[in-house]
């Protein structure tokens, strides 16, 4: 017998196909990037089950590098003592 699907991650999947995904390989990249995700069927089954959402672990900011190119970056939201050797590394570089 082949291995089993843990019921959470079953609920999940199940999830995702009822969000009405289209096959992929139907798609242009602009329509599979806007095709449901595992992450958007995680997310109703949390709103379906009265959930809350896990606590932010980064600070985001964005900026647009160039025009037509905007960046996102994540730092995780922790103490610089954390960051003690890429801090000292990138001073030393710099």
């Amino acid at each position: 017998m082949g291995p089993t699907i843990a019921p959470e991650m079953q609920a999940v999947i199940e999830t995702l196909a009822s969000l009405g995904g289209k096959p992929i390989e139907t798609l242009s990249a602009q329509e599979a990037r806007q095709q449901p995700t595992p992450a958007d069927a995680v997310m109703k089954l949390m709103r379906d089950n009265n959930m809350p959402t896990p606590p932010v672990t980064a600070d985001t900011m964005s900026r647009m590098v160039m025009p037509g190119v905007k960046v996102r970056i994540y730092t995780p939201a922790m103490p610089a003592v954390h960051c003690r050797w890429w801090c000292t590394t990138t001073a030393a570089a710099g």
